[in-house]
């Protein structure tokens, strides 16, 4: 088996030369030693960022979800724990900030999910215009309202 052989003058290398080569490869090795170092730890630091943020995101939605769920500010002895007329603007709170979260958590998620979240962001929206057009916007017979969003089924499904 043969080698590469280099062939200088007089077959020997002086140290000026060998000197040379051996800081260019010491500089061009600590060169490439520090950019991977760089490159592997901002590729680290994104991993971790965006890790954490799927963790926001999942449970703050889950959170805002159970607040809206179990929002309770008074207790009947005949009917159970109820929402207090005075409280139900901080149900509609609830729901914006839910909705939100849903939001963000679709930029976040797995792709399999993204279209899932999607349409139930859709559903959800829905569902809320529906209801805030038929409660909020009032019956006032001086006033003609339109919900801009009616429900579908196109929507819901």
């Amino acid at each position: 088996m043969r080698g590469v052989r280099l062939y200088f003058k007089d077959n020997n290398m002086d140290a000026g030369t060998s000197t040379i080569i051996g800081a260019a490869v010491g500089a061009l090795s600590g060169l490439f030693g520090a950019l991977g170092s760089q490159w592997w730890t901002a590729r680290r630091d994104n991993t971790t960022w965006v890790r954490d943020k799927k963790e926001e995101a999942y449970g703050k939605t889950i959170s805002s979800c159970l607040r809206i769920r179990y929002r309770k500010s008074k207790l009947s002895i005949d009917s159970g724990p109820y929402l207090a007329e005075e409280d139900i603007t901080k149900w509609f709170d609830d729901i914006v900030d839910f909705l939100s979260w849903l939001t963000l958590l679709q930029i976040y998620c797995s792709p399999k999910f993204k279209t899932k979240i999607g349409k139930d962001i859709r559903k959800i929206t829905a569902i809320t215009d529906n209801f805030i057009g038929n409660v909020l916007l009032g019956t006032d017979e001086n006033v003609q309202l339109t919900v801009m969003n009616p429900i579908d089924e196109d929507t819901i499904k």
